[in-house]
């Protein structure tokens, strides 16, 4: 009788190295981890002279982005424009030395600047501040920097504890479903805007819902110049759109600036015609010229400490999750890597020092990032070109912009939504490949738009975590058999010439085995042995063995060994014999620690599925098949058999090593 190589034999025959143990030594920070936080050191190493050309031409066409974004997004966040602009020059510079990311842009965004000025709304709420109050402007800029401290904060103290694996957690379509129904949120705002008509600040969950009745009940009051002004800008910028896209095709890499354009037109014709007094149209109004002043954020703060944790908690979850999903997205693009922790350090430090300068949370922008790489962006460099360009807007031109309408402002940032709401065109293709999917990507979305922004957040990630936790306790399980004439062995049910073997079962649980699916497991296998013994196969008089083999086990908790104990005690009532095969390293010192593999004894744990079966069946069951077959190991195992007569007798073996 042939028998397989049990895995002890196995270890002793190919030297099996015992895992090496960490010392205290080997968790102090090393040289090489202190300009680990400096990713910026690496780049300037491996710069090359081809970059230039694309980090030039990138920066310029980003700042070029920077200034109606600035201006766009602070509005959005109910501040003056000019603090957009105050984060887009003081992020970039930061985030240029800190950030692993090659091509993320880090400025303003809208759906955190939408959370911002709810947060904002609520400040000047509480304070009996309307916007007629001569110290709105100071409260609005007091609570918007105290936030961005505390998120900056927050993202540091994630860093510190090592936390970039909880990125991990929040799955693409949470993400997307997320956005989305921020989207609506800024849609909602912006219409406000282009509308030109005062409508009552509503705050809490419903909020997007019952400012859209307060709209409609107030329709007639709509200035309709204003109006007007918003939906030219909209339909050039989808002009534009088509245009750019023509441009690139032909490999012209500096795109129509018309977001630029459309500031500077329509604030030398608000300036020409008075719109502000002839059509009474909203305008930026004042804007400071220079750089502000460094100043502790929490001086003075006109709301508690406690209530900036939940809007902060929220902007900080969302804008990791926002700029690690994009560096992902860029550097598996371009054949580089990012660390999410120091993705949290260099975050981090960005919200917390341009805090002192006046500046609200920032966070990757994906149109401004696809833009950076698509114009030849290579590194971060890109970043400290277009800050020093925003800086000679800051101290030379800021107040030119004055007569700038806020409706042009509206159309630039509803026109910039447009690509989250295409998100639902990818629906269909979604629901092919994975329907779960789907469904957190819509009730996320729905979540955010019915309740509030934090509650969709928290849905989200707990709907998602709940999604994980079912996959892991309800996974598939199959009955493996031998394909004819090799020593591979596969599902009997999706391989026709997948034979099972007479007095055997195989049985593999495509998941690793924990206190959450060890029922499902049990319950499995004895009912896989219950069919095979009320029908037994071709040629099998009695099962006499069941082999589970491990492929799939990343891991074993203290319950799932219970459980195997408990499976053996039931196999044996039945005279079956239990038998464990492919088990990696940690696994089998697990075994191994907790008597299990005492308990199963040697001959019945071993190193393939191969050798788990040559171990339990007759010569003559096998000898006609390819003979070749025996010098592999079933489905890609490392070693080969050299010589099938060597392991005849185990006896032989041990005395030969």
């Amino acid at each position: 009788m042939n028998v397989g190589i049990t895995q002890t034999v196995f270890d002793e025959k190919y030297g099996r190295l015992e895992k090496r143990k960490r010392t205290w030594r080997s968790f102090l920070p090393t040289p090489k981890d202190a300009l680990g936080l400096f990713p910026i050191i690496n780049t300037a190493r491996n710069y090359k002279k081809s970059f230039i050309v694309g980090d030039v031409t990138a920066g310029f066409t980003v700042a070029v982005m920077h200034i109606p974004q600035g201006m766009a997004y602070a509005a959005l966040a109910s501040l003056s424009p000019v603090y957009g602009l105050y984060v887009s020059f003081f992020a970039p510079i930061i985030y240029t030395f800190l950030g692993s990311s090659n091509h993320a842009s880090i400025a303003t965004f809208a759906p955190v600047s939408i959370m911002v000025g709810q947060f904002v709304d609520s400040a000047l709420v509480a304070n009996n501040c309307t916007e007629s109050c001569s110290g709105v402007e100071d409260i609005s800029i007091k609570s918007a920097a105290s936030l961005n401290f505390v998120v900056g904060s927050m993202l540091l103290l994630m860093s510190v504890l090592q936390l970039g694996f909880i990125g991990d957690y929040f799955s693409r379509s949470m993400v997307k479903g997320l956005t989305l129904g921020i989207a609506f949120h800024v849609m909602t705002s912006q219409v406000k805007k282009a509308l030109d008509f005062a409508v009552k600040s509503i705050n809490g969950p419903g909020s997007l819902l019952l400012t859209w009745f307060e709209v409609i009940k107030n329709i007639e009051e709509t200035n309709l110049c204003s109006l007007i002004i918003a939906a030219v800008c909209i339909v050039l910028l989808t002009l534009t759109m088509y245009a750019n896209d023509f441009i690139r095709k032909k490999k012209f890499p500096v795109p129509i600036p018309i977001e630029l354009i459309l500031v500077i037109s329509g604030t030398v014709v608000s300036d020409l015609l008075s719109f502000e007094k002839v059509y009474d149209i909203s305008i930026v109004g004042k804007v400071p010229v220079g750089l502000p002043m460094p100043e502790f954020p929490l001086t003075d703060m006109p709301v508690e400490f406690v209530d900036l944790l939940q809007p902060a908690i929220t902007i900080t979850l969302v804008s990791f999750a926002v700029t690690l999903a994009l560096g992902k997205t860029f550097a598996e693009r371009k054949g580089y890597t990012i660390n999410a922790n120091q993705e949290l350090f260099a975050l981090g430090s960005t919200d917390f020092l341009t805090s002192f300068f006046s500046c609200f949370p920032a966070s990757a922008s994906p149109s401004r990032s696809s833009v950076q790489i698509e114009t030849g962006g290579s590194t971060q460099l890109v970043s400290l070109l277009s800050s020093c360009l925003l800086l000679s807007v800051l101290l030379f031109f800021g107040k030119f912009v004055t007569a700038l309408p806020m409706a042009v402002l509206a159309g630039i940032i509803m026109f910039a939504l447009r690509s989250y709401f295409m998100q639902l065109t990818q629906i269909p293709e979604l629901w092919r490949r994975d329907k779960l999917e789907v469904l957190i990507f819509l009730s996320t979305a729905v979540v955010t738009i019915c309740v509030d922004i934090s509650s969709g957040l928290i849905f989200g990630i707990a709907f998602s975590l709940a999604i994980v936790l079912w996959r892991l306790q309800t996974p598939e399980y199959v009955q493996l058999g031998r394909i004819v004439g090799t020593s591979h062995f596969r599902d009997v049910e999706r391989y026709a010439r997948a034979d099972a073997i007479p007095g055997l079962l195989i049985f593999r649980y495509n998941m690793s085995l924990f206190y959450a699916n060890s029922e499902r497991f049990i319950t499995a296998v004895k009912q896989q042995v219950q069919e095979r013994q009320a029908s037994p196969i071709e040629g099998e008089d009695k099962l006499s063995v069941v082999i589970l083999d491990f492929e799939t086990f990343n891991f074993i908790d203290h319950s799932g060994i219970l459980t195997l104990f408990s499976l053996k005690s039931w196999l044996e009532k039945q005279a079956i014999k239990l038998v464990v095969s492919r088990c990696r390293f940690d696994i089998l010192q697990k075994l191994k620690n907790d008597n299990l593999f005492a308990e199963l004894g040697d001959s019945c744990v071993f190193p393939s599925v191969y050798d788990a079966v040559m171990a339990f069946t007759a010569e003559t069951s096998i000898s006609d098949e390819n003979e070749n077959s025996r010098k592999i190991i079933s489905n890609g195992e490392n070693h080969r058999v050299k010589d099938e007569t060597e392991f005849s007798n185990p006896a032989q073996v041990i005395s030969r090593l």
